[in-house]
């Protein structure tokens, strides 16, 4: 009797969670007017409280909010073959809410259109999921706004949150976190999903080093190798990022890179940004 008592509490405030799949869409798709790009999710919610419920709601629950937010940040002009699911949450129970969440979740093919009326437009819809320069990802996400920043979040695979996660850790060890970086920074330390990146790219295999702070990591000779087998556009990545933090480069003096006095350079930082200058890959003109 004693544990039935003791057990009720913990099942009135539990709350309920119930699944309505509510719709599927299929067709085929590619050919001359349209390619396939990938895969996505999108979440689109509303909220209603105690006592008024749906005279007082908030947000929107719409179809159209979800694959809005299964499209942020992707390379794609819409969802096909779409998977719909609603979920209603109550609590603490379905007899007398106090709060209620209703969530319609989307999944479906990415469709990017193609014809001579729908020209491929990759600096309006880049694929920042998918692409490799993490510096790129990270200016993306300090300029979205927080839905948007939430949804590319959400998406970005491991390596990319590994560098946007040492990259405001080192800003707020420094105390350099600009104004538009702490809304972010709250957004991602002490989340499981990126400690959990951070762990598995910095602890594991570390061959599979594309980016510019990746490069850091290792010592001159090793850094060096890794460089000279990167391809030519991670290499273009790779320079783009090193020309940012320098001033000038003289590849015949020693040494050969000058930095703003102001500008914090990392201890091996330098030693690299030499090199790359004495094999004549940043100059400024």
């Amino acid at each position: 009797m004693k544990k039935i008592i003791l057990l009720l509490p913990i099942l009135i405030l539990s709350g309920c969670a119930y699944y309505q799949p509510t719709a599927v869409s299929t067709n085929s798709i590619g050919g001359k007017y349209e390619r396939p790009t990938g895969i996505a999710q999108g979440v689109a919610s509303r909220f209603y409280f105690f006592p008024c419920y749906a005279a007082c709601p908030s947000g929107e629950d719409s179809l159209k909010a979800a694959i809005d937010d299964a499209l942020i940040g992707r390379n794609a002009d819409t969802l096909a073959n779409v998977f719909v699911d609603r979920k209603t949450i109550y609590f603490p129970h379905m007899a007398f809410p106090l709060f209620i969440r209703h969530d319609v979740i989307v999944t479906g093919t990415l469709v990017k259109y193609n014809t001579e009326e729908f020209v491929p437009d990759d600096d309006k819809f880049p694929d920042i999921v998918n692409s490799k320069n993490f510096e790129m990802i990270l200016d993306t996400l300090l300029n979205f706004n927080r839905k948007q920043r939430k949804s590319l979040l959400r998406n970005l695979p491991d390596d990319a949150k590994n560098f946007v996660y040492t990259y405001l850790i080192e800003q707020e060890n420094k105390k350099l976190l600009a104004e538009n970086e702490k809304d972010l920074f709250s957004a991602v330390v002490g989340r499981p999903a990126y400690l959990d990146s951070y762990n598995k790219i910095t602890y594991t295999d570390k061959n599979n080093c594309h980016s510019y702070n990746c490069l850091l990591d290792y010592k001159n000779k090793e850094r060096k190798k890794k460089f000279m087998h990167l391809t030519k556009k991670e290499k273009a990545d790779v320079i783009n990022t090193a020309k940012k933090r320098i001033r000038a480069c003289f590849p015949e003096k020693t040494p050969s890179v000058v930095v703003d006095i102001e500008k914090d350079v990392y201890d091996n930082e330098k030693e690299f940004l030499e090199f790359l200058c004495k094999k004549g890959h940043l100059s400024l003109k």
